[in-house]
């Protein structure tokens, strides 16, 4: 019989195809403690950033997936972001930023996939709540008159 109260369940944040950068680990921390303060109910959670093996000359192509577990389900969120190189920084009006390792295009998609997130625990919360509105049972629709 599965037990009522689940345990919390520390955030693990695994990188696939790229070295760890701190200060992205440092975002994704901050950002899931704050998911934890919006909704205290959230167990825990895991974060993955994947580079994939294709080569392009413009940059590269990474894989942002978020799972937050909460009691009786998760939620999970995806993300592609395709982040510039230095070679093609020169080039043009780019989101390069040396001193932190080239990652501002990373750390944005990072950012955006959060809000995703937190956009999900908004409406499972609405949804927990019963403040979604139903509607009609027989599928009909009201015409205005």
């Amino acid at each position: 019989m599965p037990s009522t109260l689940e345990t919390q369940v520390p955030l693990t944040i695994t990188f696939r195809n790229i070295s760890r950068v701190l200060a992205l680990e440092a975002l994704i921390e901050q950002r899931f403690a704050r998911l934890q303060r919006f909704c205290p109910v959230v167990l825990g959670g895991r974060v993955v950033i994947e580079r994939s093996d294709r080569r392009q000359r413009t940059g590269s192509d990474f894989h942002i997936h978020i799972v937050v577990k909460l009691p009786g389900e998760d939620i999970q969120v995806d993300h592609h972001a395709v982040t510039r190189s230095f070679r093609s920084a020169a080039r043009g009006p780019l989101s390069f930023d040396p001193p932190s390792g080239g990652f501002t295009d990373l750390t944005a998609a990072v950012r955006r996939t959060f809000d995703a997130a937190r956009r999900r625990l908004q409406e499972h919360e609405r949804v927990l709540r019963g403040d979604i509105k139903s509607h009609a049972a027989d599928g009909r629709r009201r015409r205005a008159s």
